[in-house]
């Protein structure tokens, strides 16, 4: 599309169908009209723990600059490119919205009619026995902060662009793709075309870096559905890095605004945090971003045994747990909890960074070559097992108790 916002009206397709080397031409008035979530979840059965199915292959409501409304099937990329700048499309043209504000404010029009106020979702919780409101006031004296930080749109940048190819062969339509997810790919293929998902075959090779795009699915669904419409052969669909960029899966810009009540000491008594994600047209993953984003502020260390110098393992804690090395402590899986292992005579080191205080960059850059040193230092401090390609013992990150007792009484209460 060439609008951020408004609904295709119509397509004129007959000077593009013209030009020598075009199989076919598919616009939204064409596709199914089958609506489909993207995120590389597992698939639940409860309707309520189902990801948000707000996509179509080719949409006729237009949600940002460059989505996606007409496919050409062409012999090759000259024929292809020649018969998109001949299509003619009519819109009706909206406003734009940029930020959450403009998305939110009363009489905003409905980006999809299924979230009318353009809100995807709301979630929240509270950790201890007071509100932020209550324990603020619940002391003389306390001084009270309040700051806005804002992250930007984060694209992942993998050098292998998203890439795949579909047939139809042996009562099948196969699939081969640069993905993350071959499992969600093949079930979201179904969900989109009305397929069988048993009739579909999707092949997973190596990737050349995915990142957490790649956990997304893409335009497999697409792909696999131009190829049955040209009788089952051979579709190849790969976009440029400028398409990467505008259509496929980013980490969206989040205002996280904070609130503080401290005592004169610095000790502090209560935090309250808002974060609002733009989110842009579509779901994707972001719910759960913004909810991971604002689950806790924690710290990692890394547990070494001071006879051998190799790691034992990662710990995950909150930001303000203290580790005392002079006493035991017991690591244990933070699934199979049975399993444990108490640890003596061992040095916690902190793996987290602080990267800003007080607004400003204090995290000095290194070169490659300081980075190549550091991880190489790394991995001689793992056993050999864990290194070791064939059947490798697994490193565990591990939670403190702490951190996993408010995890349970989170997911009890939410």
């Amino acid at each position: 599309s060439t609008i951020a916002f408004g609904e295709v009206k119509a397509i004129h397709l007959e000077e593009a169908r013209a030009v020598p080397g075009v199989v076919k031409i598919l616009t939204c008035f064409d596709v199914p009209d089958f609506q489909f979530p993207t995120p590389g979840h597992p698939w639940s059965v409860e309707a309520a723990h189902q990801d948000v199915a707000d996509r179509r292959m080719l949409n006729r409501r237009v949600r940002y600059y460059g989505d996606d409304i007409a496919a050409i099937v062409a012999e090759d990329n000259v024929a292809a490119d020649r018969a998109a700048r001949l299509i003619r499309v009519e819109y009706e043209a909206y406003e734009p919205y940029v930020t959450v504000e403009q998305a939110t404010a009363p009489g905003a029009r409905a980006v999809h009619d299924e979230k009318p106020d353009n809100i995807l979702a709301r979630s929240g919780f509270q950790v201890g026995e007071m509100s932020y409101e209550e324990a603020a006031a619940s002391e003389d004296g306390l001084i009270t902060l309040e700051k806005t930080y804002r992250t930007q749109t984060v694209q992942h940048c993998h050098l292998e662009l998203p890439t795949s190819i579909a047939w139809q062969a042996d009562g099948k339509i196969n699939v081969i793709t640069s993905t993350q997810i071959p499992h969600v790919v093949r079930r979201v293929i179904g969900q989109a075309t009305g397929l069988p998902w048993g009739s579909i075959r999707v092949i997973k090779p190596y990737i050349g870096g995915g990142f957490g795009n790649k956990q997304d699915v893409l335009y497999e669904p697409l792909n696999a559905w131009l190829s049955l419409q040209v009788g089952g052969r051979p579709v190849k669909l790969e976009l440029s890095r400028e398409e990467t960029l505008a259509s496929t899966r980013v980490r969206h810009a989040i205002d996280f605004h904070v609130s503080g009540a401290v005592r004169k000491d610095g000790a502090l008594v209560a935090r309250k945090c808002l974060a609002n994600s733009n989110q842009g047209g579509y779901a994707s993953h972001g719910h759960a971003i913004v909810a991971n984003a604002i689950n806790c502020f924690k710290q990692l260390y890394r547990f070494f045994d001071n006879e051998t110098g190799v790691a034992i393992g990662d710990l995950l804690t909150l930001h303000d747990e203290v580790i005392d090395e002079s006493k035991p402590y017991t690591l244990f899986h933070p699934v199979h909890t049975w399993k444990k292992k108490t640890v003596e005579n061992y040095t916690a080191v902190p793996i987290l960074e602080q990267i800003f205080k007080n607004g400003e960059c204090i995290y000095e850059p290194r070169d490659v070559s300081e980075i190549r040193d550091f991880c190489k230092e790394q991995l001689g401090k793992l056993w050999p097992e864990t290194l070791r390609f064939e059947n490798p013992q697994l490193y565990y990150v591990d939670y403190s108790q702490k951190l996993w007792d408010i995890k349970h009484e989170l997911l009890q209460k939410y």
